[in-house]
């Protein structure tokens, strides 16, 4: 009796690769993401007396920067085995207690700035979320940038 054979797909060998060799690496294209965003926010804050059309600039690129920053985090955490950190406020506190944020406290800070700027305007709040971006928000951006190209380096270098 003749047997029937079926043959593998041209790409079966690729597919075989892919599910064997490779790592979830969404979050360093998440973190790629983060880091063209912060390097615009750095290039706002360059405006020593931003008028309003920049101050809106400022503070619409925090608010990339913030959404990319939980999000990197959350699938970081997500490759690291931790999937039940859900939303910003458990990735911040999942993030603080695994090292990759610094001041936890800070960072709920910024989650409220940014809830403030997304849905209030009026000046006196924008020029108080671009007093904190200066003062203390990017600090924080820059330190959690520090930490993500560590662990990328260390654990996900080929």
């Amino acid at each position: 009796m003749n047997e029937v054979r079926f043959l593998p797909s041209p790409f079966h060998w690729l597919t075989l690769h892919l599910m064997t060799n490779k790592k979830d690496i969404r979050w360093l294209q998440i973190f790629s993401n983060y880091e063209k965003a912060f390097k615009k926010l750095n290039e706002y804050l360059g405006y020593e007396n931003p008028n309003e059309l920049e101050r809106q600039g400022i503070i619409q690129s925090f608010e990339y920067t913030f959404e990319l920053s939980w999000k990197v985090l959350q699938d970081l955490l997500k490759d690291k085995g931790l999937q039940n950190s859900v939303g910003p406020k458990a990735v911040f506190q999942q993030s603080s207690r695994n090292g990759y944020l610094k001041n936890g406290e800070l960072w709920m800070a910024m989650l409220e700035s940014r809830n403030l700027s997304a849905h209030t305007y009026d000046e006196q709040t924008a020029n108080k979320i671009v007093a904190q971006v200066r003062i203390d928000f990017r600090a924080a951006f820059q330190n959690l940038q520090e930490n993500l190209i560590k662990e990328k380096e260390e654990n996900y270098s080929e």
